[in-house]
Parts: structure tokens; sequence; C-alpha cells
């Protein structure tokens, strides 16, 4: 019986930090930048020019002019369903879970602002090369929502994740064609999970309920970035951004009804530890004329770094300090590929638009409910207006199309002597709109 309870809960408390997001592979959020947005990431390591690069590459930094303040903001609007939905638990037997089989969204929308400001550490010098900034945006986020009453009940119900990260930047131009730049990030992540339950040891000793899974963490990061004009017209970018260690403390709150009442209702503690992957982006933009640029842009992200994700439990069971429970991922790295293009019709206006193809980390044995990830494609166009030579004003749309995908697989959210069986087809896409300022000094 102990086994039973403990494996329920912890499983629950692992997945509490997986949440799949609905606009980049694994659980990212690319969009930290609308002007970069526009182009499809293309840009991202070689955006000169503009202080949002600062979040891809921090080497974009020191091609700033003046004091320059960035104000964004993004709407996700997601569309994310499935239907065909099936369950069976092995509960005393095997019998299927009875309830809603589709549902035509289970996402919500989410506002991601993000705010950018650099200014040159020594403006009075003749040599004023050396820039520093300070960038806060949301790398991370989703909310989901399943019907109380779906047939997956026991494997998901409410998944939300927030990611703050604040990251002070430095960036010196160290020839006149050679800058190079690093970030510090401090992420602050939040997350809630919920799902019901029902745990046993015979038919007439059980316990039914709800849990509810709540954490937070702060936690240290490091971005390093170059960027070469290799001539008049071509200048290449790379990037690093590392791994982040995670120790995420949170707390599981369960309510349980039924003759065995176990575990008790209340509160647990709980601790989760895993590695949030690298990423790496390389790039190249090339002006053809005097109003044309082309740009190529590939990221890639070691999500082999989480094979599995570790969770200990504490108190479920008097006289047992914590459990070790492991949830297998199986991550795979991937890449996004892009093209983009920005042409400048007028001295105060132009375009951009951009295409991009990004690949899940995920698999087909091991793709579940909380994470029912796919391969992307995106689409993107922008504008940018300047009233005056200091002002800028823009707006992108993205509309990203996501390959239907299905989960079929046996997971062991109740026991390990209880296995839901669950399957279901899931199709979705996103729009995204997103808009801002910037105001030199």
């Amino acid at each position: 019986m102990k086994k039973r309870i403990i494996l329920k809960l912890s499983i629950g408390f692992s997945s509490l930090f997986i949440i799949e997001s609905s606009f980049a592979a694994g659980f990212q959020i690319n969009e930290l930048s609308p002007t970069i947005q526009a182009t499809a990431l293309a840009d991202a390591a070689t955006a000169s020019g503009d202080i949002s690069g600062m979040a891809y590459n921090p080497a974009t930094l020191s091609t700033i002019k003046g004091t320059e303040i960035y104000l964004g903001a993004t709407e996700l609007m997601p569309d994310v369903g499935y239907n065909n939905a099936q369950a069976n638990i092995d509960y005393f037997g095997t019998h299927p879970v009875t309830g809603v089989n589709s549902e035509s969204n289970i996402t919500l929308s989410a506002f991601v602002p993000d705010a950018y400001i650099g200014t040159s550490l020594f403006p009075r010098l003749t040599d004023n090369n050396l820039k520093i900034g300070l960038g806060i945006d949301a790398p991370f986020g989703l909310e989901t929502n399943y019907n109380s009453d779906w047939v997956g009940q026991y494997n998901a119900l409410e998944s939300k994740i927030q990611v703050i990260n604040v990251f002070p930047t430095i960036a010196y131009q160290i020839t006149p064609k050679l800058s190079a730049g690093a970030s510090i990030n401090f992420e602050n992540i939040s997350a809630t999970l919920s799902n019901n339950y029902i745990l046993g040891e015979q038919s007439s000793h059980w316990t039914e309920g709800n849990s509810s899974l709540t954490g937070n963490a702060w936690s240290v990061g490091y971005a390093l970035g170059l960027m070469y004009q290799l001539t008049s017209t071509t200048t290449i970018g790379a990037d690093y951004h590392s791994s982040v260690d995670e120790n995420i403390n949170g707390t599981a709150t369960v309510q349980s009804n039924g003759p065995l009442h176990i575990p008790s209702s209340g509160a647990y503690n709980g601790q989760v530890d895993l590695v949030l992957p690298a990423t790496a982006n390389f790039g190249i933009s090339q002006k053809i004329g005097n109003k044309l640029t082309l740009m190529a842009g590939t990221e890639w992200t070691q999500w082999d770094s989480i094979q599995s994700i570790n969770a200990n439990i504490a108190g479920l069971i008097p006289g047992e300090t914590s459990t070790l429970d492991s949830t297998p991922l199986h991550y795979t790295n991937s890449w996004l590929y892009s093209l983009g293009a920005r042409y400048q019709f007028t001295q105060k206006f132009s375009t951009s638009g951009g295409l991009a193809y990004d690949a899940t980390p995920t698999n087909d044995q091991y793709r579940d409910a909380r994470i029912p990830d796919t391969n992307r494609k995106w689409v993107t166009i922008g504008c940018q207006y300047a009233p005056t030579a200091n002002f800028n004003l823009f707006a992108t749309y993205e509309h990203i199309f996501m390959n239907d995908q299905s989960i079929s697989l046996t997971q062991n959210p109740i026991s390990s002597t209880s296995p839901v069986e669950l399957s279901a087809d899931y199709t979705g896409s996103a729009n995204i709109l997103a808009g801002g300022l910037s105001y030199t000094f």
C-alpha cells in the first residue's frame, strides 16, 4: 500500500516542471522580441542595432547607439484540442474510464511581456565600445485545462508554468568587426499542477480525491555570444546559453475521500532536481543593396539533458522521510531552422517576414497528456515604423502550424500495480500577436 500512494503523488510532482509549451518545441517560449519574431528568429544571432537581440545573443548589445529602451509584449493564442480519447484503469480488474473524450481547446491565451535597456558604460570616452544592459522576459510559460470529467483525469487536469528571467548583460566591440557579450540569467520558476486520483488495497478500502501541486525556485545560468562583420554586407553570429540546474521546492495539497483516507488530506513537502537544457544559436545576415536583408538561422537545444525527472516527496507515509521516484522522458536534442528577410521601403518604414521549422524533442513511446508535443512550422510577418529618428513602433503576426500527433501509452499515475492506459489524438495551431516600441536617448 505504501508504494502505491507514494508513486502516484511523486510522479505528479515530477510532471509539474515538464509541461509542454504550445509555441516552441519542448517547453520553450521563443517569443522574446517582437522585431526578431518577425523574421522567425532568423536574425536572433545577428540582430545588429536591435537591443532586444541581447535576449538571444548578448554580443548584439554592442551595436546600440546611445541609451535605448525597448518595451514589447506578445499575446499567445493557441488552439489545441483532442479527440478519440480512451483510458482503461487496472483497479481490481481492468475498467474503462468513462467521461469526456474530446475537447476543442485545452489551452489558454497568455500575455508575455519583455523589456530591455542598454547604454554605454563610459559614454564620455572617445572609445565608448563597452555597453551594459538589463533585460526581463519570460522564456517559459503555459496554462492548460482539461475538463474535470475527461477520461484522462487521472493523468492531467490543470497545468501551469511561468518563468521570469532577469539578465544583466555586458558587451564590448573588440574591433570594428568583432563584438563579444555575456549575460547572467536569474530565473524564477513557479508552477501548478492538478489531477484526480483513486487508490486502494481492496474494493472496500479505497480513497479517491484530487491533488494540486505547486512549486517555485530561483536558479542562475549564463549566456555568451560573438558577432562578426565578415564583410561590409555580411554579418555572422553565434551564442550559447548554459544549462541551468534546478532545485525546485514544492507542496502537494491533497484532498481525499473514502474509507481508507490514505494519504491524509493535507500538504506535503517535495523537491525536484532537473537540468534545463543548454541552447545555441547560429546565424548569418546578408544585405543586398540598400533595402533588402536576407537572414538564415538555426537554434540547437540540448534536450538530452532531460532523460528523466526525479522527485522526492516527504511525509506521505508516517515514519518515512522521503521517497525517490523517477519519470522517464528520453528527450533527444532538437533543431530549429529559420529563413527571414527585411525590406526597407523608406527611411521610416520596413517590413519583415520569415519561415521556420521547429522539431520536437519528444518521441512516440513516451509522449503523454502533459507533453503532447509535436513538430511545428512557423510563418511570420511584421512591420516597423519610425515616426522620428529616435522612436520606433513595431508589430508582428505569427501563425504556427502543429503537426497532428497521438499519444498511446501506459502510465502509472495511480500506483505501481494500477496503471492507466491512455490514448488520444491531438490537433493544434497558434496565432501570435506582438508589438511594442523603442526609444533612443
